[in-house]
């Protein structure tokens, strides 16, 4: 892989993660002003909003690992593709 190719991918990867995450916001948070919405209902479970990303991060780890392992998702409709978008997301967040 070259550096231009290298870059054409990361300017790919960003454009499909605003993408994922523009659409994701609207189904959390109902299309409330505050992007985080769906991080912050989870305090009154005991959990802090960091950690609730912390949680999905790790969610997200977990997927591309099985990925790795087994060479395939039972859940085909998200690839481990998306699930590296997703990732890209919540370090964003």
């Amino acid at each position: 892989m070259t550096i231009s190719e290298l870059l054409d991918l990361h300017e790919e990867t960003c454009n499909a993660a605003r993408d994922t995450m523009r659409r994701k916001n609207q189904d959390y948070t109902s299309g409330s002003v505050d992007p985080f919405a769906n991080f912050r209902a989870s305090v009154p479970y005991g959990v802090s909003p960091a950690k609730g990303i912390l949680l999905r991060i790790t969610d997200k780890l977990m997927r591309i690992k099985s990925f790795d392992e087994q060479g395939f998702l039972a859940v085909q409709e998200e690839t481990a593709e998306d699930a590296c978008d997703d990732l890209v997301n919540y370090a964003i967040l």
